[in-house]
């Protein structure tokens, strides 16, 4: 692995495997100390394809959490699982939202989204990247914050 996934780990070593899958998939992890980053490339899957970043279908107004979250459970089934042994802790987890979030906290990382993730053509990012980007700068801690 040459560049972490995420740059902002590039002071860091890097720890992590490519995968070439069949299909034309290629999956990259990063391993880091209390955390993972993932990223999947493909090409459209035969018959069409829904997951956690959308469906691929370049309408970014049906990629939302709440509208994936309409078409499809956000969980791994036990059939579909890579790891064999389930996990011991069969806590339920309550899902986070961004009014979670601490205010002062989320009004930096907003203000810090914004700011950062305008795209090459001077664009801003949609509203739902932005969300993500707040998401994550809430609840991911401060490597994420420094994003």
């Amino acid at each position: 692995l040459e560049e972490p996934i995420d740059k902002i780990e590039t002071h860091r070593p890097i720890h992590g495997v490519d995968l070439d899958l069949p299909r034309g998939v290629r999956v990259t992890v990063n391993r880091w100390a209390k955390h993972l980053d993932v990223l999947i490339a493909m090409r459209p899957q035969p018959g069409g394809q829904d997951g956690h970043c959308g469906n691929l279908n370049f309408d970014a107004k049906d990629d939302t959490l709440e509208s994936i979250s309409a078409r499809m459970s956000l969980r791994v089934s036990a059939q579909d699982s890579l790891f064999p042994v389930a996990s011991l802790d069969t806590a339920d987890v309550a899902e986070k939202s961004i009014a979670d979030c601490a205010l002062e906290i989320r009004k930096q990382a907003q203000a810090d989204c914004e700011q950062r993730q305008v795209s090459g053509d001077g664009e801003a990012a949609s509203e739902s990247f932005i969300e993500a980007c707040i998401y994550d700068a809430c609840f991911g801690g401060e490597d994420f914050a420094a994003q």
